[in-house]
């Protein structure tokens, strides 16, 4: 049996079904589900606001526009000398020209090679590179904070230097190989690797930041040293999804790819950590699991 109270309020409830009053309730609910969407875009908006992102984005998109434009001109083929065969732009150059390729030149020829690869990890690796940088960012005084993140990016990019001249002397020792089997092997590789305990340990320790001190040339050092030991554990990580673009002979393949590669290895550093085991090759999930979408909301 219904008591008084109760029997008021399920009164008033029939009352206002049949008045409309829960059309304007579903109205305001509506509205506040669009009010949160948008706090969610305005969420993003700040966090690729906040420095030294925008500062990362633009260096990642001149590189992404140097290496598109100097692999459809040859006259620029030094911006992507480490996608494309030298010999093959080496015999293009002949053809328009009878005067003899500067590639002859192995120091030139280096040069190039190390000048593309440089263009590539500049535009692929930059954007994955805000945590640590933010964390000189905040970590430094205000008149130290550009030379931190200077020093940090001359020893971050200084071990990748090294292993691009490597992959680049690997790929001229099978370029008599049959391409069949050369992406069946780096298909392989690629899978073990990223399923390996060594992929997720070198993963784990891409969130990993370091002491600094106040000023000095020990500031120096330890800005410096952190980005070889960032290097040591994005190459750990990521190398064979690095090096796995370079396989593809056309120019529009290759760059999907890195662009592919890219996007997710931004993801992919942003997922929560886990024990260094043997996993799955690919983590596919949402961005909604992920530590970036955790920051954004907080």
């Amino acid at each position: 049996m219904l008591t008084a109270p109760a029997l008021y309020c399920y009164s008033h409830a029939i009352s206002c079904k049949k008045k409309g009053h829960y059309k304007s309730s579903n109205c305001h609910s509506a509205r506040a589900a669009a009010q949160g969407k948008m706090m969610k875009i305005r969420s993003y908006i700040w966090f690729l606001s906040q420095p030294p992102l925008p500062i990362l984005l633009l260096f990642s998109s001149i590189a992404w526009l140097l290496l598109y434009f100097g692999g459809h001109d040859h006259s620029a083929h030094s911006l992507s000398a480490t996608l494309q065969d030298i010999p093959m732009a080496d015999q293009h150059h002949h053809m328009h020209n009878h005067s003899p390729a500067p590639t002859q030149n192995p120091f030139y020829s280096a040069f190039i090679q190390l000048s593309g690869w440089l263009t590539m990890i500049v535009a692929m690796m930059f954007p994955l590179l805000h945590n640590a940088i933010r964390h000189i960012w905040l970590r430094s005084l205000p008149r130290l904070r550009l030379v931190g993140s200077v020093l940090f990016c001359l020893g971050y990019l200084s071990l990748w230097l090294g292993v691009g001249l490597v992959c680049n002397l690997m790929l001229m020792a099978l370029k008599n190989t049959a391409p069949l089997q050369i992406a069946l092997v780096a298909s392989a590789i690629v899978l073990l690797w990223q399923a390996s305990p060594m992929k997720q340990w070198g993963l784990n320790y891409c969130h990993y930041t370091q002491r600094l001190a106040l000023s000095g040339w020990q500031y120096a050092y330890d800005c410096l040293s952190f980005g070889v030991k960032k290097s040591c554990w994005c190459i750990v990580s990521c190398w064979h999804l690095m090096v796995f673009p370079m396989l593809f002979d056309s120019f529009l393949l290759l760059y999907i790819s890195m662009l592919i590669v890219c996007m997710w290895m931004f993801v992919e550093q942003h997922l929560s950590p886990r024990p260094a085991n043997w996993y799955l090759p690919f983590r596919l999930e949402s961005l909604r699991s992920t530590a970036l979408y955790k920051q954004v909301r907080a």
